[in-house]
């Protein structure tokens, strides 16, 4: 699945667009390397997503096809570790 799809199928991203500028200004990193927008992700990838005040790395553990239900996050990454503000 694309990058900017996934980020917004688990919500890390509220849309598409957000999630491709995110990635295009290289504030997410796949596997420790800056990726595009159309960059596979698949199972036990690692991604690090910068936000303003925060850095979150995350173990993805599925890929969903569809966006999937809030709170449910917990099936499809894992939180290896956080810096900055505490956002989750």
């Amino acid at each position: 699945m694309r990058l900017d799809l996934f980020l917004r199928n688990i919500h890390i991203a509220k849309r598409r667009n957000e999630a491709k500028r995110e990635t295009r200004a290289g504030d997410v990193l796949l596997n420790g390397r800056t990726a595009k927008p159309a960059a596979k992700v698949k199972v036990g990838d690692e991604l690090v997503v910068m936000f303003d005040t925060a850095k979150v790395t995350f173990k993805v553990l599925a890929v969903p096809e569809r966006p999937i239900k809030r709170g449910t996050q917990g099936e499809y990454i894992e939180l290896l570790g956080k810096e900055g503000v505490d956002l989750f």
